[in-house]
């Protein structure tokens, strides 16, 4: 075989010009071919980079039925002994816990819809990288704001409550029965009117002193904090009701148990991601949010968490799940609170559809390195047609003095693979040094494309990144497709006759 490779390489050197040609083209296509891998890499790279470090963290667990209703009733099982749990596992930073909430905001004459993130700043900055997008005013507090404690409703608190609920109910079902086209429709039914104060002390009220009399039972049971919460809200969010910091907002939102929740709060700081779900949002601190909508203090929605190496997500969510335990289990699938255990899941498992995205994305790079590729190997098909063509007096030759045929084959081969090899490598070579320039100084491409993919902000300098994959796959495909590529020109030379080989000696 040695024999056979030094040969080989000789013969490539007998007419340099056009072996040079033929490399030439291997080298630029080997190059071309890396250097596109690597600015996809990178793009995709840098997705997932936003996507897990301004909201999902490399892995999250939840309640097992929160992803499917997300109510606010279905919190974390056990949420801090999980914690600890999960962060004395090598591969995990750290854990941070989160509450989620909805709310209508609004400042003066405007309003709009509000999803609440309750974060623990001091957690959340070992997991995420919100506290660094930062545009104006100060990051969200760690201490959270005072809040008076809240107490039970007395007896006689209890009866005015029912009442002012009766008192509600009949005034609906009397504007009802006033509806125009209801005239010969039955009277609703009247619900009792409860013992204790006559009726017609609440009776009288219009619907704004009802309302107050409604608040004043729910700042007993959960009264209001001493200053406004400070808020951190996303830049979105801040053109839309022309908020700046030191602002006050208007919410209201719906509690755990169903009731009514309203605050007013204070713009501490924005922030800027670039993906418009996440510049929508307020965020405060989790205690904060958990007396808004009157959660007890240690239920969470959420944990995120921040891993060594985020590309062994999967793995270690599964290695997790078995070593603590976390397993879901549901006693029935029409009850919410019969679950135990928690859905613990990496990133690409809570997002399938982002998953789906860098499949195929990269699945559209292996095409475009095929198809540039199989171009350069014509030229290698080309090339050896015309080699077998000049040599073929040679080849009958060695035909005559008993050089076998399978030989002459493998000759033919070899040179060829011979051929592509060099040529991946030095392409190769060339491909990542391209690679080098592009990590450093990128593409701005800034104005002319959106920067975003799949609503995730992405960097709008397009920078390469440096993977296995990406330096491998287009020397592999070149050294394999030039294999298959001198089949053809190898089997014509191994079946030629001496005879014909010898006719013009």
């Amino acid at each position: 075989m040695a024999g056979t490779t030094r040969l080989a390489w000789r013969n490539l050197g007998r007419n340099r010009r056009r072996t040079l040609i033929t490399a030439t083209g291997l080298v630029l296509g080997t190059m071309l071919c890396v250097a596109t891998y690597g600015l996809m890499d990178g793009m995709l790279l840098s997705m997932v980079d936003a996507l897990t470090r301004f909201e999902l963290g490399h892995m999250q667990a939840h309640h097992p039925r929160y992803l499917e209703r997300r109510t606010l009733e279905l919190t974390l099982p056990s949420a801090e002994r999980l914690a600890v749990g999960l962060e004395k596992d090598a591969q995990v930073i750290a854990a941070a816990p989160r509450v989620h909430g909805f709310a209508l905001a609004s400042k003066g004459r405007t309003s709009r819809g509000v999803q609440l993130l309750g974060i623990d700043p001091a957690k959340e900055r070992k997991v995420t990288a919100l506290h660094e997008q930062l545009k104006e005013g100060a990051f969200v507090e760690d201490a959270p704001t005072p809040w008076p404690a809240g107490r039970k409703l007395n007896a006689r608190e209890l009866a005015k409550d029912r009442e002012l609920t009766d008192n509600a109910e009949k005034r609906v079902l009397d504007e009802l029965d006033g509806l125009e086209g209801l005239d010969d429709a039955k009277p609703a039914k009247r619900t009792k009117a409860p013992s204790g104060a006559p009726p017609s002390a609440l009776s009288k009220l219009d619907a704004g002193d009802l309302r107050r009399e409604s608040l004043k039972l729910a700042a007993s049971l959960s009264p209001p904090p001493k200053r406004p919460p400070r808020v951190v809200i996303g830049r979105s969010l801040a053109r839309t009701l022309r908020a700046k910091v030191g602002d006050t907002l208007f919410w209201v939102g719906s509690a755990i148990n169903g009731g009514s929740a309203e605050v007013t709060v204070r713009v501490h700081g924005v922030l800027a991601t670039g993906t418009e779900a996440y510049d929508r949002r307020a965020y405060l601190h989790i205690r904060d949010l958990q007396r808004f909508i009157r959660l007890d203090e240690g239920r969470v929605h959420e944990l995120a968490l921040r891993l060594r190496d985020s590309a062994q997500a999967k793995r270690v969510a599964a290695r997790l799940r078995r070593e603590l335990d976390a397993d879901v289990t549901c006693a029935s699938e029409l009850s919410d609170h019969r679950c135990s255990g928690a859905l613990l899941q990496s990133w690409d498992e809570i997002r399938p559809d982002m998953r789906a995205m860098i499949d195929i994305s990269r699945a559209s790079s292996m095409v475009m390195v095929i198809i540039v590729l199989f171009i350069a190997v014509l030229g290698v098909v080309n090339t050896m047609l015309m080699a077998v063509f000049e040599r073929t007096r040679e080849l009958g030759v060695l035909k005559a003095i008993g050089m076998k045929a399978g030989r002459i084959l493998r000759l033919i081969i070899v040179e060829t693979v011979l051929l592509a090899f060099v040529a991946a490598v030095i392409g190769t070579a060339l491909g990542l040094a391209l690679d080098l320039v592009l990590m450093q100084v990128g593409i701005d491409l800034t104005g002319l494309t959106s920067t975003s993919m799949a609503g995730i902000a992405i960097d709008p300098v397009l920078r390469a990144a440096i993977t296995a994959e990406g330096l491998l796959v287009p020397a592999a495909v070149l050294v394999v497709g030039s294999l298959f590529a001198s089949l053809y020109p190898a089997i014509r030379a191994a079946r030629l006759r001496p005879a014909v080989g010898m006719r013009d000696l």
